[in-house]
């Protein structure tokens, strides 16, 4: 059932880059597969009538720029239930924050890719993920994380989403939404909504200037 699922999310990642969040807190289990793919597909017909670059406009239009913006301090653990917070980003002079969802074809297309680009980052980079639709604690939302992480080969860290996480992921009402953060934890940078590895690459290289990404 698993692997069944996997093909059809990946198979609806091919027309869009991005889906749309408002469908809720349904996570693709591996026990509800029907709830999975229509909760996907309507995410896919909704981001199909809306553009990454219309979309930023919109949330340029609801929120500060990124430039302003600080990332909330949090507390939170990961899908391997090791405790987080804020300090994730302090020793790294950027880290790219990648927000996903369990339902979204285009965010699991592309994590192979984001896979081989923290593979390349220097020491002073990092790059993670927030699970948008995996509340901290839900088994089947985490079960389901961990498949899809070992299904496209990802190494790095995927959050759950505590209490004081969700409030800010629920800004991002698509879906891959990328964000980067400095050392300080100022938001940084462009934010880059729908999956765009060129995106992601120009805006890491704004900070790492001597790193080059032959992905």
């Amino acid at each position: 059932m698993k692997r069944k699922l996997f093909g059809l999310i990946l198979a609806a990642s091919l027309a869009v880059t991005a889906c749309s969040t408002t469908g809720g807190n349904v996570s693709a289990t591996k026990d509800d597969s029907k709830v999975a793919n229509e909760t996907g597909s309507k995410g896919v017909s909704s981001a199909a009538n809306k553009s990454s670059s219309s979309m930023a406009e919109d949330m340029a239009n609801k929120s500060a720029s990124a430039e302003e913006e600080k990332f909330p301090e949090f507390k939170t653990t990961d899908i391997n239930g090791n405790e987080v917070t804020e300090k994730i980003f302090a020793d790294k002079d950027i880290t790219m924050v990648n927000v996903w969802g369990t339902f979204c074809g285009p965010c699991i297309n592309e994590m192979p890719e984001l896979q081989k680009i923290y593979e390349s980052l220097p020491e002073n980079a990092n790059l993670i993920g927030i699970v948008a639709d995996v509340p901290e604690g839900m088994k089947d939302g985490i079960d389901n994380a961990k498949y899809i992480e070992g299904q496209t080969g990802v190494k790095y860290t995927n959050l759950t989403l505590s209490d004081s996480l969700a409030s800010f992921a629920r800004r991002f009402y698509a879906v891959p939404s990328t964000i980067f953060v400095d050392k300080e934890g100022n938001i940084i940078g462009d934010l880059v909504m729908g999956a765009d590895i060129d995106a992601y690459v120009k805006n890491l290289q704004k900070v790492l200037t001597d790193w080059k990404y032959e992905g």
